[in-house]
């Protein structure tokens, strides 16, 4: 296989792995839904590797039937670093569907955390 990458999701370094998701619950709002996506076996697009496997807890948020955020592979993967290298005081911009914070809070070496949230 020809590519830039050179991980797998099998040999990442533990610093680049992806986020636990935040434990979730479905649930409706107007025109915001938030539900468990689909079961999939296949590898997908990811941000440090050519495949990963979807996790279980792959969570989707809609409004009006239109996805504007899930908790895929290239999102774990992508915030997995900061998460793990965080110290001391930490600024989130914005809490999308909380997998950033919720590993913060894992993390022994943050003493705060610190978002900042636009409305629109």
């Amino acid at each position: 296989m020809n590519s830039i990458f050179r991980f797998t999701h099998k040999n990442l370094p533990k610093e680049f792995r992806p986020l636990v998701c935040p434990p979730l619950q479905a649930a409706e709002a107007g025109p915001w839904r938030i539900f468990r996506g689909p079961p999939t076996d296949s590898l997908i697009a990811a941000y440090f590797t050519n495949g990963a496997p979807m996790p279980t807890d792959f969570w989707v948020l809609q409004k009006n039937g239109a996805v504007m955020m899930s908790l895929t592979p290239v999102e774990l993967q992508s915030q997995g670093y900061d998460a793990r290298v965080a110290k001391g005081k930490v600024l989130v911009a914005g809490l999308g569907m909380g997998a950033v914070v919720y590993n913060l809070l894992k993390n022994p070496a943050v003493t705060a955390i610190t978002a900042c949230i636009i409305a629109i």
